[in-house]
């Protein structure tokens, strides 16, 4: 499993993050990863929801780079 947070993500909350990573502490199969700068898309702080926008590279890197992990 692979948990990816946004920091200003206000949906799901950086406390409820850390609740998944204290519950799955002791297992060896899960990631976690928390981008403080992003919102709940994954988009760059507090970008209005209703405008376009890309998710930044560096996020499709890390899940690329940790599906090419778990092969």
């Amino acid at each position: 499993m692979f948990f990816l947070q946004g920091g200003q993500d206000y949906q799901v909350t950086v406390e409820e993050f850390d609740l998944w990573k204290d519950m799955l502490n002791e297992r060896d199969n899960v990631d976690f990863k928390l981008y403080d700068e992003l919102n709940h898309l994954f988009l760059q702080g507090h970008i209005d929801y209703n405008t376009p926008s890309n998710i930044p590279h560096y996020v499709m890197e890390d899940i690329t780079n940790w599906i090419n992990k778990k092969k």
